[in-house]
């Protein structure tokens, strides 16, 4: 009768590991595991909105992103040919880590602000999420400033 329990246990455990382990193996290292992660990323938080067209790859062994869109009342920010690996482990301790990062090109515009700011200071991501680039390139960047001025940036390490 112990035995038995004993066996029942340790499958249940196996199991309530297992579960958990097939789910990062599919999201983090299948085209499946990101195209499920592009499809539910929310178009709207707040007051900012987000399109994300055109994953492809894994996110543990490389994706690309054909076109980001983020629409915010202060900037809008259009990303085109993004390429990256997110490292697995840091995940763990919330932090996007990625050893190098790649962009075609990147379009920002600043707006003018509508709305009184905030008594808040403003943050750009939750407390508990880091992001973390060491290398990164984008082969050209263009930034229109509120009084419309343009810079253009190009080959940026």
């Amino acid at each position: 009768m112990v035995r038995k329990l004993t066996l029942s246990a340790a499958i249940l455990v196996l199991l309530l590991l297992a579960v958990p382990a097939s789910l990062l193996w599919f999201l983090a290292y299948t085209e499946g595991g990101l195209q499920f992660i592009v499809t539910r990323l929310p178009e709207r938080i707040g007051k900012v909105t987000m399109k994300a067209e055109g994953a492809s790859g894994t996110i543990a062994g490389g994706l690309r992103l054909r076109h980001f869109e983020l629409e915010h009342e202060l900037v809008s920010l259009s990303i085109d040919g993004v390429e990256g690996r997110i490292e697995m482990l840091p995940l763990l301790w919330q932090s996007l880590q990625t050893r190098d990062a790649r962009v075609d090109t990147v379009k920002i515009v600043v707006h003018t602000r509508k709305t009184p700011p905030p008594k808040r200071t403003p943050r750009f991501l939750p407390a508990f999420l880091s992001i973390e680039i060491p290398s990164a390139e984008a082969r050209l960047v263009e930034l229109v400033a509120t009084n419309g001025t343009v810079l253009d940036f190009t080959d940026i390490s």
